[in-house]
């Protein structure tokens, strides 16, 4: 049975119940492009993109909860043998913060931006960087898409 899981009290009880994603949260957050394909296509099935809760978006939570302004950016790495669940933990984690109101920039794939180039100049702002102009405002107009 699917139950309203409250975002903001994730505890260890909350193992093992069912997370939904609202249709609105769905395209706000372009999941369509950046969940894995198979939950993209049962999502079009279905009509509803339910996971369940793991104890690694438990931690994640915990984490996000103690966050403050005055603290450096939150970096966290989910790691694991394929087919573990990070990816959907990441997904669950980017909803979580969406509803946080935090700041969020994802991508289907960080090699996307190594393997598809297509213009390079070298950076103003730090020697020794390189700028994607292409891909930088592809970034931002996802960004600007959710807020």
């Amino acid at each position: 049975m699917l139950e309203d899981v409250l975002t903001e009290q994730f505890s260890i009880s909350d193992i093992g119940r069912l997370y939904k994603i609202s249709k609105e949260d769905f395209k706000a957050l372009d999941y369509k492009l950046t969940l894995p394909r198979f939950l993209a296509r049962q999502n079009d099935t279905l009509d509803e993109l339910v996971t369940m809760i793991r104890e690694p978006l438990i931690e994640v939570s915990m984490c996000m909860n103690a966050v403050r302004q005055s603290f450096p950016a939150l970096r966290l790495v989910l790691w694991g043998p394929f087919g573990t669940g990070k990816t959907v933990t990441l997904n669950q984690a980017v909803h979580l913060a969406y509803t946080k109101k935090m700041v969020i920039i994802q991508l289907r794939s960080a090699m996307t931006l190594t393997r598809n180039v297509k213009e390079v100049e070298m950076s103003t702002f730090k020697q020794g960087r390189i700028n994607d102009p292409v891909n930088a405002v592809a970034i931002l107009q996802q960004f600007k898409e959710q807020a």
